[in-house]
């Protein structure tokens, strides 16, 4: 796996960071699959549809991940202003997105239905969660969760839920 990160300042610069991307790409070997990563803040929420739009015209096949956040850490950089966007090129492994719709009270059947699909999975080696809401009980969810194989690596982190610039969001395309 090789990771392509890019701090872009507005919406202009996020496009020309894909099309930097695209070229990087076509002199890579062979590759599997591509992740990208987008945490925008506050700032960029209300034209994140429109860069999800963007990502997806340019790169159809790319598999999308991310939040808003209140300050993003790229290239090992803290930045509280900005998009973030990481492409993960994976040359032999493939990657599954999915969300799952939170429902109050529902934690723990969530994480069993979670661990199940896991389960099903070819060979499975990591779990990244991104969660939206400091305030979901997550213990039921993460207590299901725990009966995953040692052997699957599990991480993750919530995104901005609104306590500092509004409402925050969690996105998959």
């Amino acid at each position: 796996m090789k990771q392509i990160p890019y701090l872009c300042n507005d919406e202009i610069d996020f496009r020309e960071k894909i099309e930097s991307f695209k070229e990087s790409l076509a002199e890579m070997p062979e590759y599997s699959c591509i992740l990208a990563t987008i945490y925008v803040d506050s700032y960029f929420q209300e034209i994140t549809p429109r860069l999800v739009d963007r990502l997806k015209r340019l790169l159809p096949d790319v598999k999308i991940v991310g939040g808003t956040v209140s300050a993003n850490i790229t290239a090992g950089v803290i930045n509280l202003f900005g998009i973030s966007l990481t492409f993960s090129v994976f040359f032999k492994s493939t990657v599954d997105v999915i969300a799952i719709p939170w429902k109050d009270g529902e934690s723990a059947r969530l994480g069993k239905d979670l661990l199940w699909y896991i389960r099903q999975l070819y060979q499975p080696v990591a779990v990244q969660m991104i969660s939206s809401g400091y305030n979901l009980d997550l213990v039921p969810f993460l207590r299901e969760l725990s009966n995953i194989p040692e052997d699957i690596a599990v991480f993750g982190g919530v995104v901005d839920d609104g306590t500092v610039s509004g409402p925050g969001f969690v996105f998959t395309a």
